[in-house]
């Protein structure tokens, strides 16, 4: 099975997303863009979505760290929901994952 790996956007204060491994015997199929995932981050857990999938590490692979949860079946975002959060983070400069957390309820958020 080729390796591949989840960019997700987590609400911090960071510019960026970060890249997680699946969970173990998930394939690629169990994951689409705009899931809700909770993800390790800082010594705490956060619910993030998925903004890409990819088979090339943006760090060294060995410090890829994996999902915790996939919380969604199915995506919450769609394709056009996740262009225009990927917008408003551009035009406004604001980091890409609180803007999508904005997206959502509050108990959405939390997973």
């Amino acid at each position: 099975m080729v390796p591949f790996y989840l960019s997700v956007a987590v609400p911090a204060p960071l510019p960026r997303v970060f890249d997680y491994s699946p969970l173990a015997g998930h394939d690629i199929q169990h994951y689409q863009l705009g899931q809700r995932v909770n993800v390790p981050f800082g010594g705490r857990h956060l619910c993030g979505v998925i903004l890409d999938i990819h088979h090339e590490p943006s760090i060294e692979a060995s410090k890829v760290k994996p999902i915790v949860e996939l919380i969604d079946s199915k995506p919450l975002l769609s394709s056009e929901l996740l262009r225009l959060g990927r917008w408003i983070s551009q035009y406004y400069h604001q980091p890409i994952g609180e803007v999508f957390a904005l997206f959502w309820p509050v108990l959405l958020r939390k997973g």
